[in-house]
């Protein structure tokens, strides 16, 4: 019988542990990986592009407001004359400007949103990769390592049984 130079079997018990805390360790930050994408994807793909399509509405609606006190500036007559609408003309263009701002940043958030969905969608992939790594094989190396151990530990229980 072949005889082998097996003289620290805990030296692979310690690696087996460690393999072990590995694969739950590598576990929660997979999980942490995905929970932070679907993060991403959730805010870049719709909450910014509801927050602007609101902050649209909003705009329309005070443009809408400032247009009509600018009107009714404007038929107010006062001894005979109109007095200046200045402040109404001028929150009109405010309102104006704040709703070009508006579809700006709606249109930029939907680029943004396509973008955003390629790369997380890109990212999916090497995700699930390592994910299939750290469920099936990470344990498979752990099984064997336990069966090669165990067969390690048989052999040096053997060997030390009988007399050479």
């Amino acid at each position: 019988m072949a005889s082998a130079d097996v003289r620290d079997l805990e030296q692979l018990q310690s690696l087996q542990l460690q393999l072990h805390q590995s694969v739950e360790r590598w576990t929660i930050c997979v999980d942490e990986l995905r929970a932070q994408l679907n993060r991403i994807h959730s805010h870049l793909g719709s909450d910014a592009i509801e927050y602007w399509k609101h902050q649209q509405a909003v705009a329309a609606d005070d443009l809408n407001q400032a247009r009509d006190e600018l009107s009714r500036k404007r038929m107010t007559t006062i001894s005979g004359e109109s007095p200046p609408a200045t402040e109404a003309t001028v929150n009109v263009r405010r309102a104006e400007q704040r709703q070009r701002v508006c579809l700006e940043k709606f249109s930029r958030a939907r680029k943004i949103a396509i973008e955003a969905q390629q790369r997380v969608e890109a990212l999916r992939g090497p995700i699930a990769a390592l994910a299939d790594q750290c469920e099936s094989g990470l344990p498979s190396a752990i099984t064997q390592l336990d069966l090669m151990i165990e067969d390690l530990q048989s052999y040096l229980d053997q060997q030390s049984e009988s007399p050479e």
